[in-house]
């Protein structure tokens, strides 16, 4: 831990990306010492800070707006695993409030099933209707 920790402290402080030490990456990569791929949320998050970078903060607040509504979703899936009703409802409320506009996504992830039963179920269907409301006002915007 102590190799690892002194590792990504270097790493963080000289702005290296990617340049982990293969002792990293036999802990976290894929055992090839490459560094995991890049997600579509990674890549939107490197060019909202370009944005901002480049001083165009009214290009990047929406981008960061959708990544923290997919962050909210994404915590909510997490309490949803560990079967934590009240934390997954609110971080799911959260998500919506923040505009998150994927209500396909909301219906069809396993992790949502927990909450798309039971005492929650009525609470789940106004949300997915608010989702779909977000969903057609960014179309509309676009």
């Amino acid at each position: 831990w102590k190799a690892i920790e002194k590792d990504l402290d270097e790493c963080i402080l000289n702005d290296r990306e990617w340049g982990l030490s293969p002792t990293v990456w036999s802990f976290m990569g894929d055992g090839n010492n490459r560094p995991p791929p890049r997600t579509e949320a990674g890549e939107d998050f490197d060019s909202a800070v370009d944005l901002l970078d480049r001083d165009k903060p009214d290009e990047a607040l929406p981008i960061l707006q959708d990544l923290l509504a997919l962050t909210q979703y994404n915590i909510s899936c997490a309490y949803c695993k560990k079967q934590d009703k009240d934390k997954a409802m609110q971080a799911l409320v959260a998500a919506v409030d923040l505009g998150f506009d994927n209500p396909g996504l909301m219906m069809d992830d396993d992790d949502m099933q927990f909450l798309r039963e039971g005492e929650c179920a009525q609470q789940f269907d106004t949300l997915i209707s608010r989702a779909q409301a977000n969903e057609e006002a960014k179309e509309e915007s676009t």
